[in-house]
């Protein structure tokens, strides 16, 4: 275990965190990008009443990988803000006993985050996830009524609909 030491680059991306609905990261590897927005996801959900954060990756490994980062940062709080789990050894699950909120690992289905009342969606590796369209359009709901978005990738030239959407965001970025 090594102790967190923030670069401008985190600091940076935790005040877009705090002011934007919706943000795309293309990162490199070994950044701490994904450890940050684990961090984030922790954050949000123990400090909001009743929130739903939505952790969606390519597959149900990835998923549970992401949600065991949170899980990590969560138990290594001063005990004085640790807040224990109704289920604590699930791999899927981190619902807060004390005030209602819950992170969710979802693979990246057709169908992940529909119907779902998120107020935080974040989707890691976004340019390998079969689904991702569909998942946008699941997950969509989630910013229009006042949640985020976070989506994260690698940059990955091959897949359309991730260069679509990062062309669609550097545009809307440039104005």
């Amino acid at each position: 275990m090594v102790k967190w030491e923030p670069w401008d680059l985190h600091l940076n991306l935790l005040k877009m965190f705090l002011f934007y609905p919706e943000l795309l990261l293309v990162k490199a590897r070994q950044m701490g990008i994904t450890w940050l927005c684990a961090g984030y996801a922790d954050w949000y959900g123990l400090f909001r009443e009743a929130a739903r954060v939505l952790l969606i990756s390519q597959g149900e490994n990835e998923a549970r990988d992401l949600l065991a980062k949170v899980k990590f940062i969560h138990l290594h709080l001063p005990p004085e803000l640790r807040v224990d789990f109704k289920h604590p050894d699930s791999k899927e699950l981190i619902d807060f006993v004390s005030h209602g909120s819950e992170i969710i690992a979802l693979p990246s289905t057709a169908k992940a985050g529909r119907s779902s009342d998120a107020s935080l969606v974040i989707r890691d590796e976004l340019a390998n996830h079969e689904y991702a369209e569909a998942n946008f359009a699941a997950v969509g709901p989630t910013v229009d009524s006042g949640g985020q978005s976070i989506d994260l990738s690698t940059m990955d030239k091959t897949s359309p609909y991730y260069k679509h959407f990062y062309d669609r965001a550097l545009k809307a970025y440039r104005g």
